[in-house]
């Protein structure tokens, strides 16, 4: 006996909901292997000009199990810029000057967190040598 698209769809869900995720991914892969890895059929003639770009559109690139996506923070520059800023003034300056606590810099430093860019261009123009701030 043949299931069908619906009857595999409805075993991968009972079977993810009761915790058997092996089992529920064996139906998926026949569910997927039924409806076949054929793209899906053209936008009708005269449908909306989105609906054809759409279509035309290479399918995204899914991450592979078991490889570790590559982690970029969002602040890198200026995290990368304070470390260099921090090398030649020192750490208790650099965080006297961004009034703040000695501590709050690793924060910054992990790139995760911005800071200003008023504020990284005062510390450029600090000179090391001059100790009254």
């Amino acid at each position: 006996m043949t299931r069908t698209a619906l009857d595999l769809a409805k075993e991968a869900l009972v079977l993810l909901r009761i915790g058997r995720t092996h089992d529920a991914e064996q139906a998926l892969e026949a569910l997927v292997a039924q409806l076949g890895a054929s793209d899906p059929p053209p936008p009708p003639p005269g449908a909306p000009v989105f609906l054809q770009r759409l279509a035309a559109r290479p399918a995204p690139l899914l991450p592979q199990p078991g490889v570790p996506a590559r982690f970029i923070p969002a602040f890198a520059k200026a995290a990368q810029e304070l470390d260099q800023h921090i090398a030649r003034l020192g750490a208790e300056r650099v965080a006297a000057l961004l009034h703040l606590e000695r501590r709050d810099l690793d924060t910054l430093l992990t790139g995760q967190v911005g800071i200003s860019p008023t504020w990284l261009h005062r510390l450029r123009l600090e000179d090391p040598d001059d100790d009254a701030s």
